[in-house]
């Protein structure tokens, strides 16, 4: 190898390696260490041995080519903090609520939790949120007998590209986020049953309610599990890391720091607006756009219900935390003067469509990827309503993304 430059010889090293096996054997070692912890932890309990290989030859590509770098980075603070803030802050739940009449309904409780790099990658979910409702819920919505709810997460960052001009962004954030919501990248028959239009499954949940006989929490999958994309920008990501959160050395990850240095960030507060908003509108948009050959299915009926279900909770969340969101930015000086007084005077539904439209509109509080979601889901909310809807309802393309353009369906290629 004299003579040979360093780049020369590091592809000789490894054509080297190729040629002797050693990294397909290195490659299989880590797939039966996978395999291993899939048994130990109880999931063969759920899956039989090929379909957990199968899953832990997964995992092992997945996170042998898994992207590193800032976007990445600030993702995962961003799935961090989503998990802490429905579960520990009661974003979506976990609050008493006083409605007009002066009446207190039960505790709204929510659990989140990341999922495995399979379910990570395969069905496209950061984190599975578990709901439980009242009987008061319960009793108006016959399926939900066990007064349990399951939705997943799809956890995204995303900063406007300063280089284009505001409309050529604009047309970007909406295809971007019009393929995350829609693309299909789930499992094939094999492994899953077809499922609609939004709707995914999870493979490996632990149910936070219910435990065996030995204390563990109950493992099973999830089918026809609503999937909802949920975000905010990338650089308020960051801002929150900075600000928020402190790195772990024994986990090796970036941990809340105290909850009341979290609470009163102004961020974290609108972040928490932003993603019952995001869940709301996607609700809405999901059970307009139910395929026809699902809709006289028992599943169909049960789907319906639980978005229903999703969708007033959110409502609600809303509604609830406006206020405390928009004093937060009012302190912090982040919310525009005549703004500001505007929303002191106005109802509490007003002040949430009020700041709703401030996110899309208004410069300094703007947020590219709240606008994203929100534009797409829209789109898909007209393309509902529109003679050619089933036609994009049916699609089920893998790993491919769509967008309603008005008059037709819109292929869309992301990497």
């Amino acid at each position: 190898m004299r003579g040979m430059s360093s780049e020369e010889k590091r592809k000789q090293k490894f054509v080297g390696r190729e040629l002797t096996g050693a990294t397909e054997e290195k490659r299989r070692k880590k797939v039966k260490k996978i395999f291993a912890s899939l048994k130990e932890e109880g999931w063969g309990e759920v899956w039989d041995d090929r379909t957990l290989r199968h899953v832990a030859s997964s995992e092992q590509t997945y996170l042998s080519h898994m992207n590193r770098g800032t976007s990445v980075g600030h993702a995962e603070i961003l799935e961090t903090l989503m998990n802490w803030g429905i579960t520990e802050m009661g974003w979506l739940g976990n609050h008493e609520h006083t409605d007009d009449e002066g009446k207190v309904t039960k505790p709204f409780l929510a659990y989140a939790e990341s999922t495995r790099a399979f379910d990570d990658k395969r069905h496209r979910v950061d984190t599975v949120v578990s709901l439980k409702v009242g009987e008061d819920v319960t009793s108006n919505f016959p399926t939900i007998e066990d007064g349990r709810i399951e939705m997943a997460l799809d956890v995204t960052v995303w900063a406007r590209d300063v280089t284009l001009a505001p409309e050529a962004a604009r047309v970007e954030e909406e295809e971007y986020f019009a393929d995350k919501i829609s693309r299909a990248n789930n499992e094939t028959n094999e492994f899953q049953e077809e499922v609609p239009f939004g709707f995914t499954q999870v493979d490996f949940y632990k149910d936070p309610w219910e435990v065996d006989d030995s204390g563990k929490r109950v493992k099973r999958a999830l089918r026809w599990v609503p999937r909802f994309v949920v975000g905010v920008n990338g650089e308020e990501a960051d801002e929150i890391r900075k600000r928020d959160f402190r790195y772990d050395k024994v986990s090796g990850k970036y941990v809340p720091k105290d909850a009341e240095i979290v609470e009163a960030d102004w961020m974290v507060a609108l972040a928490g607006f932003k993603v019952m908003s995001e869940i709301l509108a996607q609700a809405e948009m999901l059970m307009q756009m139910m395929p026809d050959k699902f809709r006289d299915s028992d599943e169909c009926m049960a789907a319906r219900e639980r978005l229903a279900v999703i969708r007033d909770k959110m409502r609600r969340g809303l509604r609830r935390n406006v206020a405390g969101t928009a004093r937060l930015m009012a302190e912090a000086g982040v919310l525009p003067d005549e703004m500001a007084r505007v929303l002191q005077g106005a109802s509490v539904r007003q002040a949430v469509v009020m700041l709703e439209r401030g996110l899309m509109e208004i410069e300094g509080i703007y947020d590219p990827t709240y606008a994203g979601i929100i534009r797409a889901t829209e789109s898909f909310k007209e393309c509902a309503a529109s003679p050619k809807s089933e036609i994009l309802r049916q699609l089920r393309p893998r790993n491919r993304g769509v967008k309603w353009t008005g008059v037709r369906t819109k292929m869309l290629e992301w990497e």
